[in-house]
């Protein structure tokens, strides 16, 4: 595929190693489901079960009470506008994860590049509901606002922050509270490290 880096889920060849005979490709899977008699996806879940049994369990890490941000302040009619922290530096989220500061920048920076979309619940076919005029990195101090429910929220130097216009179906799901937050979506690699202290 070659399995073992996943490139066929940006348009690589199943059957292509990279000239290197240690990456796994689909007929090496082919090849073990058959000798066990199984499907392709039986033998690719037995894999990752595998592994998932030989793997160190991952260190407990701490999460803030109110490690998922939400959004900053929904601002009234005509404007639709709602800001909010994307994604906070070094600061760990909801799924026990986080990103430095620089890590997030390179996001930040590649987002207002290259990308610009947003959607509802990371589900296909609901773009075009929200425009984003602003996207910057706070460079602090400190900001202690409020976010949509009132509650205290501090804002860091690094955090992300996205502005963004709404039409008005989309305003009418932020103001009922049934999308009150940015929730990022992509394509990165994890890797272990000590949770930072912020």
């Amino acid at each position: 595929m070659c399995l073992s880096c996943g490139c066929v889920a940006t348009g690589g060849s199943p059957t292509d190693d990279h000239g290197d005979d240690d990456n796994l490709v689909l007929g090496d899977l082919t090849d073990a489901a058959n000798a066990q008699g199984i499907t392709l996806a039986q033998a690719a879940q037995n894999i990752v079960d595998s592994l998932a049994a030989t793997q160190a369990p991952e260190p407990a890490v701490d999460i803030e009470p109110d490690a998922v941000l939400k959004a900053l302040d929904v601002d009234g009619a005509p404007k639709r506008f709602v800001l909010g922290v994307a994604y906070p530096a070094n600061k760990v989220d909801g799924h026990g994860e986080f990103m430095t500061a620089d890590e997030l920048e390179r996001v930040a920076w590649d987002y207002a590049r290259n990308h610009r979309r947003v959607g509802f619940f990371h589900a296909d076919g609901t773009e075009n509901h929200v425009e984003i005029c602003e996207s910057y990195l706070y460079r602090g101090p400190d900001w202690e606002t409020t976010d949509i429910d009132g509650q205290t929220q501090v804002i860091k130097a690094g955090d992300w922050m996205l502005g963004g216009i709404c039409d008005v179906p989309g305003f009418e799901l932020v103001k009922t509270r049934k999308a009150d937050g940015w929730s990022i979506d992509g394509i990165a690699r994890r890797r272990r490290t000590k949770a930072p202290r912020r």
